[in-house]
């Protein structure tokens, strides 16, 4: 759902604490990755799933995750993660057209993911909300 996409991204964007880890590198995935080439540390993130329930009908229920990305370190990650946790988890807004709202996001689950090939340290988290 795109409100929730650009909710996401606007929060993360406004926040003067992330931003002065990632300045505004936060992508939609499809950025490419190149430990030479890349600045890091950049978040990256996309939908994961997305179903429309029937009780109450028309709620949709989606998860969305978010990647964070650096050369430098593990510690560098976590600092990142628990920015983006504390700026998403368990948060709510009203919003869009007629009533759209989003009643509920939650940390859904997180993956530490480092990619010794390429030398990136990576972390998933994934968010799961609820809209009605």
């Amino acid at each position: 759902m795109l409100i929730i996409l650009e909710f996401i991204v606007n929060t993360l964007k406004n926040s003067l604490t992330l931003q002065g880890q990632v300045a505004d590198r936060i992508f939609p995935t499809g950025v490419d990755i190149e430990p030479e080439k890349s600045v890091f540390p950049l978040i990256t993130f996309h939908t994961v799933s997305e179903i429309t329930r029937t009780v109450p009908k028309g709620a949709r229920d989606s998860v969305y995750q978010i990647d964070i990305w650096s050369v430098l370190s593990q510690l560098q990650i976590e600092t990142i993660a628990e920015i983006v946790i504390g700026l998403l988890n368990f948060t709510q807004f009203h919003g869009g057209y007629g009533s759209t709202v989003l009643r509920w996001q939650r940390e859904d689950s997180g993956s530490d993911l480092y990619e010794a090939d390429r030398r990136i340290w990576h972390k998933s988290l994934r968010f799961r909300t609820w809209v009605k």
